[in-house]
């Protein structure tokens, strides 16, 4: 499975030790080590360094490079231009495609952090073995502690399954970032969870995905894929600053069909 940490947010909700020059995935914040390093080195003991990419601007590249001097090139994936998450999701997913369309890959945020890392790495490798047995995204939940309003929520429905001790869902709606009354009743419902931009699929799926939902962000990053093997970048940076700018969230997760996403 290709891992791609998603590096490329400017990070300002740690305010004032997050900031357009110092996002807050590049500096420690629990620990010694900067959070895009933790989440680096989480993922390193079982995937290994060479299955891990990096989804990143041309201003905040510097900074990985630094952190990862090891690195070589192509495992930063330089968004052209910010479209936000949509086209920049796309953008990484027609690049792995063009490497291995039904490889499983998984989107996982720079900054966040794990208390038990051995659950937390058991749902990814659950979640691999079912994409590749069910043809479905999978997505990770977190558990609600507060009415966030700066989060989506992700409605759990029946139990699909329990793997190793690893809870599986169906997938019953998403609603993103809703305001204070209704993420309390989200809150009380016991049924929903934050979502954390763990998107699981392979670029096939996920691209098909696009295709039936987001057609608009699509079809311009179809026609980037065929110009990335003749490497004609004045004309891919051209097309993708036309993209709609959009999260994925609104893109694709609001209006995706239920029988196509389990929840772990």
């Amino acid at each position: 499975m290709n891992i791609v940490i998603l590096a490329g947010g400017v990070g300002k909700r740690l305010w004032p030790l997050g900031r357009k020059n110092n996002p807050k995935q590049f500096f420690p914040v629990v620990g010694k080590k900067p959070l895009v390093k933790e989440t680096f080195d989480r993922f390193t003991k079982t995937y290994g360094a060479k299955k891990i990419f990096f989804s990143t601007t041309a201003d905040l590249l510097p900074y990985l490079k630094k952190i990862f001097p090891q690195l070589p090139a192509s495992q930063f994936i330089v968004e052209p231009s910010r479209r936000d998450t949509g086209p920049a999701m796309g953008f990484v997913a027609v690049k792995l495609f063009l490497q291995s369309p039904d490889e499983p890959m998984v989107f996982v945020p720079s900054d966040h952090f794990i208390a038990d890392v051995k659950k937390y790495l058991a749902c990814f490798k659950i979640g691999a073995k079912l994409i590749k047995e069910t043809d479905k995204m999978l997505d990770i939940g977190i558990t609600a502690i507060f009415p966030s309003t700066v989060l989506g929520y992700t409605k759990i429905g029946k139990k699909y399954g329990n793997f190793g001790g690893v809870e599986v869902y169906n997938f019953d709606g998403h609603t993103e970032k809703p305001n204070y009354e209704t993420a309390n009743k989200y809150l009380a419902d016991g049924n929903y969870l934050w979502h954390g931009n763990y998107y699981m699929w392979t670029p096939r799926l996920f691209l098909s995905a696009m295709k039936k939902y987001a057609p608009s962000v699509y079809e311009p990053l179809e026609k980037i894929k065929n110009l990335l093997a003749s490497n004609k970048q004045k004309e891919i940076i051209k097309i993708y600053a036309k993209i709609p700018k959009i999260s994925f969230d609104y893109a694709v997760t609001e209006k995706i069909d239920k029988k196509e996403v389990l929840i772990i």
